[in-house]
């Protein structure tokens, strides 16, 4: 219910679609994200790195080991530039990496 009274159902509904969608187009972008990383990094670092979430234009990368850290912090313009060329949009602007499973 607004303010001004009740809200048509259709509305509501229209809202939730969408919602929806945006979720949907946001785990196909993060799937597109990890083929590209794949192919950025190579089979033999991808393996110790995993994506762990894209918020407001910021990749976060979960790494399990700090050496494999300090490699990638070298390749983090690659990285950006990889994942926008796929799109042919900004997607990122930033990628931060955390030490974890």
């Amino acid at each position: 219910m607004t303010k001004k009274g009740p809200e048509h159902i259709g509305k509501i509904l229209e809202k939730i679609l969408n919602k929806i969608e945006k979720r949907q187009e946001e785990k196909l972008e993060f799937s597109k994200i990890l083929e590209n990383l794949n192919l950025v990094l190579g089979k033999k670092i991808s393996a110790h790195v995993k994506p762990y979430k894209v918020y407001k234009k910021k990749l976060i990368l979960l790494v399990n080991a700090p050496a494999y850290l300090q490699e990638l912090l070298f390749k983090k313009e690659r990285i950006i530039e990889a994942v926008n060329n796929t799109f042919g949009k900004e997607i990122i602007r930033e990628v931060n990496f955390r030490v974890g499973e």
